[in-house]
């Protein structure tokens, strides 16, 4: 592609966001969190189909907050491998940004790149996500008028799987609700930040977290954060295969042909009894 080509879709995807703006700045403004310019982006993205014919059926208008919201919801969920459910109890500005602070030292990496974030949710519309949940678009007029039995076996399968998820954390959603994030499968994470989770005086009260496919209660969360990460896990598991390709799986074969050829032995003694006599005979009078 020219550059000439290339400063020319520039500026007509900026147009077309400009005629958006007064919305995207008031998100900008009203929900703060981490991947804010990510998210934008992507909504600008679908901004621009729209704008060429590739219509997004949403139940809102696309440049909506609503809309936004659904979207950034299920970024959350698809590209997060541990996600904390937390009761806040309406937290001051200071408070938030204080909690913000100390999650953003635990959740950088390198002092640069954060793994994880943290957001306040408005529980209707996670709500929405979760139901629709198992829909390309969850935003969309047919997620919400897809007739289940009328669902291919593909999808049909993501519903039931999608089903477990909505039941397991429909309950937890009352109430003043948050979030908090983390890209990796990490225990250690996970303890520092029930660490701080612990010294807010019930501000942040845990509930419940999904772990990769997983729902997890208190007892359950209890469990995995003493686990050791997931990189050491297979280190181990490495360590152990390579101890079992040594000597142990010299022996295991040997045992396995040692086996084979005293039951084949057997099998022909059984045959032919004249010869094993005549074997046993042989081999006392050698030992005369």
């Amino acid at each position: 592609m020219s550059s000439l080509a290339a400063r020319n879709i520039y500026s007509y995807s900026n147009s077309l966001f400009a005629k958006n703006s007064h919305s995207f700045n008031a998100l900008f403004r009203r929900q703060k969190h981490f991947n804010s310019v990510a998210i934008i982006n992507n909504h600008k993205k679908n901004l621009l189909i729209e704008n060429k014919k590739v219509v997004r059926t949403t139940i809102k208008p696309i440049d909506s907050r609503k809309t936004f919201l659904i979207d950034f919801y299920k970024d959350i969920l698809d590209n997060n491998s541990i996600i904390l459910f937390l009761h806040h109890n309406n937290l001051t500005k200071t408070e938030n940004f204080n909690l913000r602070s100390r999650f953003i030292d635990i959740l950088s990496k390198d002092g640069k790149q954060e793994i994880g974030s943290f957001h306040i949710i408005r529980n209707k519309l996670f709500r929405v996500l979760l139901r629709n949940y198992y829909d390309n678009d969850p935003a969309s007029i047919d997620a919400k008028s897809e007739e289940v039995e009328k669902l291919d076996t593909e999808k049909f399968n993501k519903f039931l799987d999608n089903e477990k998820l909505v039941n397991k954390l429909l309950p937890i959603l009352n109430g003043p609700t948050a979030v908090l994030t983390i890209k990796e499968t990490n225990p250690m994470i996970l303890k520092k930040l029930i660490t701080i989770l612990n010294s807010t005086n019930e501000k942040l009260i845990l509930m419940a977290a999904k772990v990769e496919n997983s729902i997890f209660d208190l007892d359950d969360i209890n469990q995995f954060k003493n686990l050791p990460s997931k990189e050491n896990l297979q280190s181990q598991l490495v360590g152990l295969l390579t101890i079992l390709s040594g000597a142990g799986l010299v022996r295991t074969l040997e045992a396995t042909t040692q086996s084979l050829y005293l039951h084949l032995k057997s099998h022909e003694d059984n045959i032919n009894p004249n010869k094993a006599d005549s074997n046993t005979e042989e081999t006392s009078q050698e030992k005369q």
